[in-house]
């Protein structure tokens, strides 16, 4: 953050303080004994009193107890408010400052052509400033029209449970079509929901975001997973996730080990879409238990549990109990594997296309995390307003990535000004023209990635 006002003010916060703090007594203080802290700036702060003030909600703010959070916290907030927003954060208690005395994960990544890129704030920085500026000239406000997304929210909710009454009463194969794809759309608008980008108001952004629930999720799983495993360190082994969600059965990254059944698993792995949104229903209960999804730890409240029991339960008797009695087991099971498969490809063709591809999986090792942002994203389609619609704002991952909280209807509008930061400070934006020429990127870079699998014949 060389040289930004917030990290100046973080550097005259700490003064009241010198104690130095390890990141693994910060990770102790995530709520399991009641108190938060967390790091911005590399300046440790006590946040247990502002869990139930923050404007933007509690479910967000969690997500960066028992963290260094700095990422989160400059993603999130506007630059024109960060110097209000610092003189909040001096009215935390500062415990000290950040020690890190992890140990340093081991470099799994191959070489990047993009070390030597700035390692400061200033494209993040640049890039920011024009967009919020192009905000307030067209007079647009972050959530573009809160009625149009919130609109949407209810629409789909209410066509969805239409459906559920088709399928799970009336046996319609048709409608276990329909409830696929609104399954789907309900997985893009639950993503803006938890990003906070639906309305300014948290309690709207808590109902969008509570529907990964309804489809047999997760919100407070998939936070953790997404939002700091994946969008503070993507495509980083041993940090984000997704470079080994499908290990070993699957090779996502380099950095995962061939395996010989890897070789077809260009095929294999939209096979295996069909059912992965089983994984969601049955994966969650362990993590619970464990208190860990992949990298991330988190200490799940009484609360969360009695959340998660509740919608698996409702799950299991609207899509598999009800089905069974009104229509018998043979017919349930068809339906079920049907709009689940449907959704699943719907959802997941479009998540996969984004990262997963030859020239993202190289991030620089020490640059700002805006800059990996760019590096490790891929878009398609940019600019096109029906495209953003269909695909939830994911057509537009760079921008998604570097600004989450905003309205995905504003990436269309801000995507010609991502582009021209990123030429100007020399960092690759990568936009298909097409989804198709997106998703056969993908295929031939998994099926490259098998090839060395082939080799242990």
């Amino acid at each position: 953050m060389t040289g930004s006002v917030a990290s100046r003010g973080a550097s005259s916060a700490v003064k009241a303080s010198s104690k130095g703090v390890p990141l693994t007594e910060v990770r102790r203080h995530d709520g399991r004994d009641g108190s938060y802290w967390t790091a911005i700036y590399d300046t440790v702060y006590d946040i247990t009193p502002f869990m139930t003030q923050h404007p933007g909600g509690s479910d967000v703010i969690r997500l960066a107890a028992g963290r260094d959070a700095t990422c989160l916290f400059e993603s999130y907030h506007p630059g024109g408010k960060i110097e209000k927003i610092m003189k909040v954060l001096k009215t935390m208690k500062v415990v000290g400052s950040l020690l890190n005395d992890e140990p340093e994960l081991p470099d799994l990544s191959p070489p990047s052509p993009y070390d030597s890129l700035a390692k400061d704030d200033r494209f993040f920085r640049t890039c920011q400033e024009r967009v919020e500026a192009y905000l307030a000239q067209h007079k647009l406000s972050r959530y573009f029209y809160p009625a149009i997304a919130l609109g949407e929210v209810f629409l789909t909710v209410a066509l969805y449970m239409f459906a559920t009454y088709l399928v799970s009463w009336r046996g319609s194969y048709l409608g276990a079509i329909a409830l696929g794809l609104l399954t789907g759309r309900i997985g893009f608008l639950m993503h803006c929901g938890n990003h906070a980008a639906v309305s300014s108001l948290p309690v709207m952004n808590a109902f969008a975001g509570w529907l990964m629930g309804i489809v047999g999720s997760s919100h407070v799983v998939w936070g953790h997973e997404h939002q700091i495993a994946h969008h503070c360190d993507p495509n980083e082994p041993g940090k984000d996730n997704d470079c080994t969600i499908g290990d070993p059965f699957l090779r996502f990254h380099p950095a995962v080990k061939p395996s010989f059944w890897q070789r077809y698993q260009h095929i294999t792995t939209f096979i295996g879409i069909t059912v992965g949104f089983f994984k969601w229903y049955v994966g969650d209960f362990s993590v619970f238990r464990e208190g860990r999804v992949g990298s991330v730890r988190f200490t799940p409240s009484r609360k969360d549990w009695m959340i998660l029991l509740a919608f698996k339960a409702q799950w299991l008797v609207v899509h598999v109990i009800i089905p069974w009695y009104m229509t018998g087991f043979t017919r349930m099971i068809v339906l079920l594997f049907l709009f689940m498969g449907v959704g699943a490809h719907y959802l997941e063709n479009v998540f996969i296309v984004n990262h997963i591809q030859e020239e993202c999986n190289n991030p620089p090792k020490d640059a700002h995390w805006a800059t990996k942002q760019v590096i490790t994203t891929v878009n398609w389609g940019s600019q096109s307003h029906f495209w953003n619609w269909f695909s939830g704002g994911l057509n537009h991952q760079i921008e998604h990535h570097l600004f989450p909280s905003l309205s995905i209807y504003l990436y269309p509008f801000i995507s010609p000004i991502v582009q021209q930061t990123c030429k100007e400070f020399n960092i690759p934006y990568r936009n298909y023209e097409t989804f198709p020429e997106a998703w056969m990127a993908v295929y031939n870079y998994l099926k490259a990635l098998g090839q060395d699998a082939k080799k242990l014949d």
